[in-house]
């Protein structure tokens, strides 16, 4: 694991093409079985090996990729655990789609003896072993990356908020939301230039944003030369990888944290990260978070699941008048904890499902329940609700309209103080004004809401039989 092989498969996965009028290569990349290749890097080099165009395989080993010029061009495949080879090369004239297939020799490389203190921010043998570590994150990152927003993929997700109490990880509101559609984003976009300007955490327009490292962050030079990894522990099945900041900047704050990779197949099992150079009063609020990463059955690779934890903050200025600007003249309460996040049910590539989370509990074969809620989200027994809302002046279908249903459970805060905590969860209509809700609990009054005109609708529910479905009939 060279210093030339780790340089060199940054700089593929830190490539991108971005031509409008780009031209196009396509094909199939396999195994040496046979088998469909998913989850592989691909990078186009052209003249001079400079990169001009990338893609990642599909879970049926196919691709497209956009080239942001023509001429002679030379395919490099880089997959976890493996070094980057040339599967093919290619003219592209511009004049058609040209087809290129190839099949993935069987070169894993040897895995290296790591030495101690071994770093990207150090030298020698140890930094190569460290960049050499690094690549096999990125690769893992790239492939997550390229499934994110795409549109011919459709997923079934859950994204979840929580308020938790001040002093305690007691929750005091929980809202899930169930998904269907395009895997997306798990964190709020930044770039490099505002967080090399303002750091981790912005006021802007008003809204206090922490910024967390998603993918593209990960990969981009910008935080390759302002954060260091290190080799923490090397364990039988596991390898945990550091990552600290390179410089303290006053009053902005920044990440650390560590990367979890299986041993010794290099895959990345989980990325979790914390805050760090937060004022006093916020650096006990556990402010961090995580990205958790998992295979298909091909290979390829997507975030199954993200978790973002920052502090719920007020402030205030002279009398106790608020302010929503942050600086050393302001006092800062930390009134609560605001967690968000979300976790993939399943996934499916045209009409082959490619990835299912497996399911809590039981599913009760033959009834309405198993296909509206075939991934569960909790072990207790539960039901549905579902329903079709119309307009009340048109009688027209409500679509795109947001149903929330809600309840409240008792919660003990701080091992004394009995508060009432809120369950909520949220649908859209579809296109006809219908819905539906899993995880709705049993013998507990549920009010479901919806806006019609400017007035909101109210009705109660009360679901009495596990995994039933209760119809929820609008009033007229």
């Amino acid at each position: 694991m060279g210093a030339g092989r780790a340089v060199a498969v940054i700089a593929l996965l830190a490539a991108t093409a971005a031509a409008a009028d780009a031209q196009r290569l396509v094909g199939t990349l396999r195994l040496p079985s046979g088998a469909p290749a998913a989850g592989v890097v691909l990078t186009a080099l052209g003249a001079a090996n400079v990169p001009v165009g990338r893609t990642v395989t599909r879970d049926d080993g196919s691709y497209a990729l956009y080239l942001a010029n023509g001429g002679n061009v030379q395919l490099v495949a880089k997959r976890v655990g493996h070094d980057p080879e040339t599967v093919g090369r290619a003219e592209i004239d511009g004049s058609e789609i040209e087809t290129l297939n190839g099949q993935l020799q069987q070169r894993p490389y040897e895995l290296p003896q790591i030495p101690r203190g071994a770093a990207t921010c150090g030298n020698g043998r140890g930094k190569r072993v460290a960049d050499g570590l690094y690549a096999e994150i990125l690769t893992a990152a790239t492939a997550a990356q390229y499934r994110i927003g795409r549109q011919d993929l459709q997923a079934r997700y859950v994204t979840t908020q929580y308020r938790i109490a001040k002093t305690s990880d007691d929750t005091l509101r929980a809202a899930l939301r169930r998904v269907n559609g395009s895997l997306p984003a798990p964190f709020p976009p930044a770039d490099t230039a505002r967080l090399e300007e303002s750091g981790f955490f912005a006021t802007i327009g008003g809204n206090r944003t922490f910024f967390a490292p998603d993918l593209e962050i990960l990969a981009s030079e910008w935080f390759l030369r302002t954060h260091c990894v290190r080799v923490r522990r090397a364990d039988d099945d596991s390898l945990v990888l550091a990552l600290t900041s390179l410089r303290q900047r006053r009053g902005l704050v920044d990440v650390e944290g560590e990367f979890v990779l299986d041993w010794p197949t290099m895959a990345l099992r989980e990325f979790r990260f914390r805050y760090v150079d937060l004022p006093e009063t916020e650096r006990l609020s556990g402010a961090g978070g995580m990205l958790r990463f998992g295979r298909t059955p091909a290979g390829g690779w997507l975030v199954t699941e993200w978790r973002q934890r920052t502090p719920f903050l007020n402030y205030f200025a002279g009398e106790g008048n608020t302010t929503l600007i942050r600086t050393q003249m302001m006092q800062v309460d930390v009134v609560a904890h605001f967690v968000a996040g979300g976790q993939v049910l399943a996934l499916a590539d045209g009409t082959q499902l490619v990835y299912q989370r497996n399911p809590h509990g039981v599913r009760v074969a033959g009834t309405p329940f198993a296909p509206l809620c075939p991934e569960r989200t909790t072990i207790q027994p539960t039901a549905a609700i579902r329903g079709q809302l119309r307009s009340d002046s048109s009688d027209a279908p409500l679509a795109n309209t947001v149903v929330r249903a809600s309840w409240t459970l008792p919660v003990i805060v701080n091992r004394t103080d009995v508060q009432e905590r809120e369950e909520v969860r949220e649908a859209i209509t579809d296109a006809d004004g219908k819905w539906f809700l899993c995880d709705i609990p049993l013998e507990r009054e549920v009010i479901v809401r919806w806006e019609s005109g400017y007035a909101e609708r109210r009705i109660p529910v009360r679901a009495t039989q596990a995994f039933s479905v209760v119809e929820v009939v609008q009033p007229r």
